[in-house]
């Protein structure tokens, strides 16, 4: 009996500790946890409110009512989806356009990562840096205007200030299918390649020096440290973008 008594009265001061430190915590940080704040409502606001909308997918639509008022259809509109053509070209365009931006991003970063690494002039590498780096920050939005203004039919630049002075037909770059997929993969890889070159720099950086001194004394090429030490050591931080780039499910 007193056994059982001293093992329910240390778990009771274990609890009592581990309260008292938890509070004793969450006073000392409690600056960093109101400096959350705003960005904890932004995305609830952003991502996770807006996740109440996939209840309209087992809905019948019906624009006479508001969203989330419609009639419940259960899996009927899943059912109808999949028993189209549309379905099976959805799902192969949506895993083979992932597949490429995720293989071309990766391959794409590590280079550039790697070339601005090996450049003499730091002032040079930081502004290649930046122009990289400033896609990543432009809203989709923007980016159309840009593509707009370069392929579009009437006043685009591609059209006005390159094919017609050569003496070529415009392209009505719109309008035509076979063009896209190579459009869409040139700007995801154009806004996203900066952002994780940035990153894979950064690592690059941070290695430590004496695994290349060794090497050189060794007498290996530039390219030898790369494949050798480089590349290894990036794989770490190469696997946790890759996985952070899946959009499948996005």
């Amino acid at each position: 009996m007193n056994i059982i008594s001293s093992l329910y009265k240390l778990k009771h001061e274990t609890s009592n500790l581990r309260e008292k430190g938890l509070l004793r915590d969450l006073k000392r940080n409690s600056p960093l946890m109101l400096m959350m704040i705003p960005g904890l409502i932004v995305l609830f606001f952003n991502s996770y409110l807006p996740m109440a909308g996939i209840v309209m997918a087992f809905q019948k639509i019906n624009y006479d009512r508001l969203a989330f008022l419609g009639d419940w259809a259960g899996f009927k509109n899943f059912e109808f989806f999949f028993k189209t053509t549309d379905a099976w070209i959805i799902t192969r365009n949506t895993i083979a356009y992932n597949v490429v931006f995720i293989f071309l991003g990766l391959v794409t970063s590590v280079f550039f990562a790697i070339s601005l690494n090996e450049l003499i002039n730091r002032t040079l590498s930081k502004f290649y840096q930046t122009m990289m780096f400033l896609p990543y920050f432009m809203s989709y939005i923007v980016i159309s205007y840009i593509v707009f203004a370069l392929l579009g039919f009437d006043k685009g630049f591609v059209n006005k200030g390159i094919l017609e002075p050569l003496g070529h037909a415009s392209v009505n770059w719109y309008m035509e299918p076979k063009y896209w997929p190579f459009i869409l993969t040139i700007l995801d890889t154009w806004k996203g390649a900066g952002y994780s070159s940035v990153v894979y720099l950064a690592a690059i950086v941070n290695m430590d020096t004496s695994y290349y001194e060794a090497a050189r004394i060794d007498g290996a090429t530039k390219w030898q440290q790369i494949k050798w030490i480089t590349l290894p050591m990036l794989k770490p931080m190469m696997i946790i973008l890759t996985i952070m780039g899946f959009r499948l499910f996005y």
